[in-house]
């Protein structure tokens, strides 16, 4: 190494006694310093023990560290890539797979919010679409009616004259978020984010 001996011109006896570690001139890369020390270790069954060993260690450490980041960061990419996978895998089940049973019961329910919100009974809607979205919870009917009521709580909380109702209309906003299929939509949370 340069010219200079690792272990100082010191007998391997008083290398193994005094336990020392071979010292290079120049600073190394711990891999090349673990190679080296291998190939000049006091103790035979501790050094390396073919030309073949000592090129494929000096092919690790000159490749290693570079193939370890790569094989990392494509772990890092494979996970990050899986998370979006499953999020954009559609796990919703169309209402024509949903027994008969169900699908009319989900049906009648539409029907029933339809004419509740006919007559602008909000409260009638929002009972009948929890069932319809208790059964088929991907309903894009349930949505639009969803919608519709949003629609309408936002109308009115623009044209509320007093400062008292526009906070019954805020706390009425905040009762209907209770129901799941108000409080998953956009919709419901731009609304929120607006009275704030």
């Amino acid at each position: 190494m340069a010219g200079v001996h690792p272990y100082e011109n010191t007998f391997a006896t008083d290398v193994l006694e005094l336990k020392l570690k071979p010292t290079f001139k120049q600073p190394i890369k711990w891999l090349y310093r673990r190679l080296i020390t291998n190939a000049i270790a006091v103790k035979r069954e501790q050094r390396t023990q073919s030309a073949s060993q000592f090129l494929s260690s000096l092919q690790w450490a000159v490749n290693g560290p570079r193939r370890v980041l790569i094989g990392g960061t494509l772990v890092l990419v494979l996970i990050i890539a899986n998370t979006f996978l499953i999020e954009a895998v559609d796990d919703d089940i169309p209402l024509s797979e949903l027994p008969i049973e169900q699908q009319q019961k989900v049906l009648t329910y539409i029907a029933e919010a339809d004419t509740a919100l006919k007559f602008q009974d909000y409260n009638g809607a929002l009972v009948y679409l929890d069932r319809a979205y208790k059964i088929h919870n991907s309903n894009d009917d349930v949505e639009d009616r969803s919608d519709q009521i949003l629609k309408f709580f936002s109308q009115q909380l623009k044209k509320a004259p007093s400062s008292d109702e526009k906070k019954f209309l805020i706390e009425q906003l905040g009762t209907i978020g209770e129901y799941s299929f108000i409080s998953n939509n956009d919709k419901y949370k731009d609304l929120q984010q607006e009275t704030r």
